[in-house]
């Protein structure tokens, strides 16, 4: 058996509890990648234990999203390096685009994220960079499809009339990388109802007019 499929067998039967312990506790070693097992994200089949482990971490990632409770024990450090980790090769980042999975699981990930947004990274410190960043790094280079696309611009939508910087900042950079047809409509009507939070949030949203026209 190889190094990776054995590994593999202790990731895919964590439980919910063990897994968000893996991805936030800072004394886990996550310093491994899909590449120890010789797979390309873009390969139409993966090993099956990779599917499955990207199934469940999928399901995961989206029971943790609609109730981020479990990350009050967890410093404000912690989690921006560890949604780091969530958001980048070894995570969302791929998974939300890999046509392979799940449609329904990669849409209700999506849309779970309204509840992460406003229960917690509403609450991190102003200019946050990992929720600054968030949508940059789910959707630069990806190959999304439509479907996809409809999900994430209504989770924005819901995300920029929170009441928070945070949150207006990070769905504001959103709909720049989305390239949506309606965010030109939606930054408008945010703009008209007066509900920027702080003008550096205001002087952004003026900034991305043209750029989403």
């Amino acid at each position: 058996m190889k190094h990776g499929e054995s590994f593999s067998q202790n990731l895919q039967n964590l439980t919910f509890y063990e897994w968000v312990d893996f991805v936030f506790s800072p004394a886990k070693d996550k310093s491994w990648s899909w590449m120890e097992w010789e797979w390309e994200f873009d390969d139409p089949k993966p090993p099956l234990f990779l599917y499955a482990i990207l199934n469940r971490w999928l399901r995961f990632t989206t029971q943790l999203f609609r109730k981020p409770l479990f990350l009050s024990s967890y410093t404000d450090a912690e989690i921006e390096a560890d949604f780091g980790f969530l958001l980048g090769f070894d995570g969302l980042l791929h998974w939300l685009g890999h046509h392979n999975l799940s449609l329904a699981l990669r849409k209700a990930c999506i849309l779970s994220m309204v509840g992460l947004f406003q229960n917690h990274l509403s609450s991190l410190p102003e200019n946050s960079a990992i929720v600054y960043m968030w949508w940059d790094l789910l959707i630069f280079g990806q190959k999304l499809e439509d479907e996809i696309k409809d999900v994430m611009f209504e989770t924005l939508s819901q995300i920029l009339v929170m009441p928070s910087a945070n949150c207006q900042w990070s769905a504001l950079h959103g709909l720049e990388h989305l390239e949506y047809p309606g965010s030109s409509i939606l930054l408008e009507e945010f703009l008209q109802q007066h509900i920027c939070v702080t003008e550096n949030v205001a002087r952004y949203a003026q900034h991305l007019r043209p750029k989403l026209l």
